[in-house]
């Protein structure tokens, strides 16, 4: 193929490839012959090592001698993506006052994926709550201060961070209820790639990307569940 001195030439990398691909060979020319551009992909010319310098146009305007041009790709964070829409219920047992609670990592971790960042890949930081619903019961955190209901005006563009080590619980406040109530979180995932803001929004373009929290598609929901327990009985 050949390009005049005004061609534009750029390497376009697979989505998500960072490193150092293939090159490219190429032939010098000068200007002392006017040399005719490649049209189409198709339209290509035979250099070949001759006293002309190319037997296909007749002239001694091409150099001998391959020189190589290259080019390197930098990485940049991808967001994180989930491996499943939801996690296991929390368990709880019916009427239990103080419930132990689990952390934010053995949760979600499982669920949490970086592979598009290849080598580069981040670890998981935690999760931002974009979402809660509340029906039989209250969510609860603890980030090492004592255990407190998140906060009520949670929601994407006001969304509340945990980190991976702080603990979280779903504790009943309905007496003698046992099942699986409607009480909700649907969270985002987090990668330790840069600092989490303590309420970040999260719309839009906001997330996902090369953000460090997952998108909306990429979203994950955890449920509670409440388990029966023996009441004593009474005197009627």
């Amino acid at each position: 193929l050949v390009f005049p001195p005004d061609r534009l030439l750029r390497f376009v990398p697979a989505a998500d490839y960072f490193g150092t691909p293939g090159s490219l060979s190429v032939r010098l020319a000068d200007s002392s012959v006017a040399l005719v551009a490649s049209s189409t992909a198709a339209d290509r010319r035979n250099l070949n090592d001759t006293p002309q310098g190319d037997a296909d146009l007749a002239t001694g305007a091409w150099n001998s001698v391959n020189r190589t041009i290259g080019t390197s790709i930098t990485g940049v964070n991808d967001a994180p993506q989930r491996t499943a829409a939801s996690v296991a219920a929390l368990a709880v047992a019916e009427d239990e006052a103080a419930p132990a609670g689990q952390t934010v990592s053995s949760l979600f971790s499982g669920v949490f994926s970086d592979t598009r960042d290849a080598s580069q890949a981040t670890a998981f930081a935690g999760v931002a709550v974009t979402a809660q619903v509340l029906d039989k019961g209250v969510w609860e955190y603890n980030s090492g201060g004592g255990w407190q209901a998140l906060p009520g005006d949670i929601a994407t563009d006001n969304s509340f961070v945990l980190a991976a080590s702080t603990q979280l619980r779903f504790r009943s406040t309905t007496a003698s209820f046992n099942g699986s109530p409607a009480d909700a979180l649907t969270v985002r995932l987090i990668d330790s790639s840069q600092a989490a803001a303590a309420r970040p929004d999260l719309t839009g373009a906001l997330s996902g990307g090369t953000t460090q929290y997952s998108d909306s598609a990429n979203a994950v929901s955890i449920g509670a569940s409440v388990a029966a327990r023996n009441d004593a009985p009474t005197l009627t």
